[in-house]
């Protein structure tokens, strides 16, 4: 076998190895979201699949997949934005390398997207739109394709804390300050990087379109956007200003090898480097991972954030520093106990088939099972187990009633027979 052969087969027995892994956690009681999260900033790959990210994301996001919502539809709306966003979404989904059966979609697809950001905006009036915000809904929308409620609420979530400095401002008067973080983050870790941009007068804007669309405007390989995703949903949201320096970092012998180093070659060159089909995104999400470690958001603000982004961190008012927000969770339910647990509440077969597999891939991934309780449970409020694993086999209840009718019939039949008996010692 040949060298690339091996390493072909190597490399999809890598993955496959690291699908049971994902899998593995996914159907464990409680789910650790932790453990995900650190996969998808260390782990090769993030997710690796859109099957797999369809259970993971929500559950990051504090959603049960499961739960009945309204039809986003219902928000849809004209706005003070929809021209724009007309405008806007009639120029996406064309960039990105789509397989055959998606591009034929695509109508269907730019239409839902057009309807989720409108959504967005009439749904609440104080919002405000920027060209970029529609490349950010439009990967939710590839990736998140079964249902249109649970993937508007999960933009919906993104788009208020995530890009919250972006959408509920009427300016970028606190990406500017934020931006100007990016520089004095580089010169931390190599100097000389730092004193290339700052003596060809580069500003942090050319970074700009980056951090406000996370890369999506800018990369046109969906399957590399998803793994950026990946990373972005399960770090804070200053996160995308790490990349954006780590991608920097990684392109320093490039940069170095430019015949000028004046300001728009230097511009030039580092505006084209999200769009490189073989940009090293798991080296960069290292490299920014590491960086994050060394300086956290807050550090980072309060060392080298200027005094009018330092006054905005002490008054809470720079969303992306207002971390973990409230509907942040360390654990998390498997779907199959919330498919579960959804049936119960309507009144169906608690027990389905996905419910089942759900169970033997948590059994083939040598997840312990909590025992069914052994009686049914005190009168009051349930443990956390008994509420899920209290279960009646339909076979013994229906079995328990008939022989509790046959008792009451054999019953009423002795009582008429004694009923029907003359009394003794009558007389004639």
């Amino acid at each position: 076998m040949s060298e690339n052969g091996a390493g072909a087969k190597s490399s999809k027995c890598d993955i496959a190895q690291k699908i049971k892994v994902i899998q593995a956690l996914i159907v464990q009681n409680p789910v650790p979201l932790d453990e995900l999260r650190s996969l998808a900033l260390s782990s090769d790959g993030g997710f690796i699949s859109n099957d797999l990210r369809q259970v993971i994301w929500p559950k990051l996001l504090g959603f049960n997949r499961f739960e009945l919502r309204p039809p986003f539809q219902n928000y849809v709306a004209r706005n003070q934005w929809s021209d724009q966003i007309s405008r806007d979404v009639a120029r996406s989904l064309w960039h990105y390398r789509l397989p055959q059966a998606k591009k034929r979609k695509r109508g269907g697809r730019r239409r839902l997207l057009a309807d989720m950001v409108n959504a967005l905006m009439a749904k609440d009036s104080t919002l405000h739109y920027y060209q970029g915000l529609h490349d950010v809904f439009s990967v939710f929308v590839l990736v998140l394709t079964e249902d249109p409620d649970l993937c508007f609420a999960v933009a919906e979530r993104v788009a208020l804390f995530f890009m919250g400095d972006f959408t509920r401002r009427s300016d970028f008067s606190v990406l500017i300050p934020l931006l100007d973080l990016l520089i004095p983050l580089i010169e931390a870790f190599d100097a000389d990087v730092g004193s290339c941009l700052r003596a060809c007068g580069l500003h942090a804007y050319v970074c700009l379109p980056w951090v406000i669309a996370w890369w999506a405007h800018d990369c046109h390989d969906l399957a590399m956007i998803a793994r950026l995703f990946d990373a972005f949903l399960s770090a804070p949201p200053l996160f995308p200003i790490y990349v954006a320096a780590a991608l920097i970092l990684e392109g320093k012998s490039d940069l170095f090898a430019l015949e000028s180093r004046d300001f728009s070659a230097v511009h030039r060159f580092l505006s084209r480097l999200p769009s490189q089909p073989d940009l090293p995104v798991e080296a960069i999400l290292a490299r920014a991972h590491g960086m994050l470690q060394a300086f956290p958001p807050a550090k980072l603000v309060q060392s080298q954030g200027s005094p009018f982004l330092r006054e905005l961190a002490r008054s809470r008012e720079v969303h992306g520093l207002n971390f973990p927000p409230p509907w942040y969770q360390r654990e998390a339910l498997p779907d199959w106990i919330l498919l579960e647990n959804r049936r119960r509440r309507d009144k169906r077969v608690v027990r389905s088939k996905h419910t089942r597999e759900r169970r033997r891939q948590a059994h083939l991934a040598g997840v312990s099972m909590p025992a069914p309780p052994a009686k049914s449970p005190p009168e009051g409020p349930r443990a956390f187990g008994d509420r899920f694993w209290t279960y009646v086999s339909p076979s013994a209840s229906f079995a328990s009633t008939l022989v509790a009718c046959a008792a009451l019939v054999g019953c009423m039949a002795v009582i008429l027979k004694l009923s029907e008996r003359k009394p003794t010692g009558s007389t004639s």
